[in-house]
């Protein structure tokens, strides 16, 4: 009798536990959350100088900080940088002389992102109209016929706008990382995709506040966010 009251508590503690973690736990690893920097706005000629994906991962240490698995590099465009990109930046030719070209680098990203088993959701802003299309035409250096039916794309900007209309200021990174009081990125790969991570989770929860789905059933079934978007 001891011993069953004693597992009934120790039941209870679990689930009190579980129940004030702030974020929920993901039973897989394949949200990625990432952000180019480039040579221009066409992804058909202009080239990635710079790269970040993050990936969540599993629990919360003791902390109850969620841990997160990263790749980000500078790339070498062989090609010279226009003075707004080292503006904007704050990359110059002489950081990348000597770094690999995106041709080497992109099996490394192809590995990050294939160490996600199933399907794989990428997040980033502004997603469909840049950053997919530059990372499926650099995937096509691997093969001319790569399988893209595994990766879905989710635009933050589009689920912005849909979350939050007539915002005031705009659905860039910079005004919603002002309305929700979180850091805004810099133009740099790594702070930019730390930044874009804080914002989904941001607008993930403004979902479950307005009772469209829970932010335990998104960040699980992510799926759920490319039905509300509505695209494919």
């Amino acid at each position: 009798m001891f011993i069953i009251n004693w597992l009934i508590s120790l039941y209870r503690t679990i689930m009190n536990f579980l129940e004030k973690i702030d974020e929920p736990y993901i039973n897989n690893n394949n949200i990625i959350y990432f952000d180019f920097e480039t040579t221009g706005l066409n992804p058909f000629c202009d080239k990635i100088i710079e790269y970040a994906f993050i990936k969540e991962n599993g629990q919360p240490n003791d902390n109850m900080e969620r841990k997160i698995d990263y790749i980000t590099s500078l790339v070498n465009p062989n090609v010279k940088l226009s003075q707004k990109i080292k503006d904007i930046t704050k990359i110059n030719d002489s950081m990348l002389t000597g770094k690999q070209t995106i041709n080497k680098k992109i099996k490394k990203i192809n590995k990050f992102l294939e160490d996600a088993k199933g399907k794989k959701y990428l997040v980033a802003h502004n997603a469909l109209a840049f950053d997919k299309i530059f990372l499926n035409e650099n995937l096509k250096l691997i093969d001319e016929n790569y399988d893209y039916s595994n990766i879905i794309y989710i635009d933050t900007l589009l689920l912005a706008r849909k979350l939050l209309p007539n915002l005031n200021g705009g659905y860039s990174m910079f005004n919603l990382s002002k309305y929700y009081n979180i850091e805004s990125g810099n133009h740099r790969a790594i702070n930019d995709t730390l930044s874009l991570r804080l914002l989904f989770h941001k607008l993930v929860e403004t979902m479950e506040e307005k009772n469209i789905h829970t932010k335990n059933d998104i960040m699980n079934y992510p799926e759920l966010l490319v039905e509300y978007i509505g695209y494919n």
